[in-house]
């Protein structure tokens, strides 16, 4: 079952807020060095402690996320994300927080729509982190389009934040 968020309506499921994460523009392969997942297996997380909260906070921190990308609303995108946080783009383009939460702010990169497909909390030794596909309608760089994304997101051990982003094509 997949779920949509749209500018105005949030679905639920499972008694939690449906979720979808950052986009990319264009197809191409991230080199090993830019995954946070790689051949199932999760990459180191965060300094200090994992996160071992319940899953329910770094979704409905997603939400907020995502209901900010659909607003551009910079403030709200901005807290979501740590000081340092990168998105990788499908493309392997990888920005700082500032440069991609301005570029949604000024609608270079504008969301429309967002179909959650899955999203659930992988967890390890290593760290926590949200895998979520999603079917996404945005207007990218002046490419209209919906991209099917697989987004990885790495969990700051508070849970409410994310510290990293790499995203890339699904079938």
């Amino acid at each position: 079952m997949s779920h949509v968020l749209s500018r105005r309506t949030v679905c639920l499921s499972a008694g939690l807020t449906a979720v979808a994460t950052f986009v990319g523009c264009a197809s191409s392969s991230l080199s090993s060095d830019e995954a946070l997942y790689k051949n199932d297996q999760l990459l180191p997380s965060a300094p200090g402690e994992p996160y071992t909260g319940s899953d329910e906070q770094p979704i409905r921190t997603q939400e907020r996320m995502f209901m900010a990308m659909m607003d551009a609303d910079a403030e709200s995108l901005r807290s979501t994300l740590t000081e340092d946080a990168t998105l990788t783009h499908i493309t392997g383009q990888i920005q700082t927080r500032d440069e991609w939460v301005q570029s949604v702010a000024d609608k270079t990169m504008s969301y429309s729509n967002i179909e959650v497909v899955s999203a659930h909390v992988e967890r390890s030794d290593n760290g926590a982190q949200l895998v979520a596909r999603t079917r996404t309608t945005a207007n990218i760089n002046g490419s209209n389009g919906t991209w099917n994304l697989q987004l990885v997101s790495q969990i700051h051990p508070d849970g409410a934040h994310f510290t990293k982003t790499v995203a890339s094509l699904w079938s």
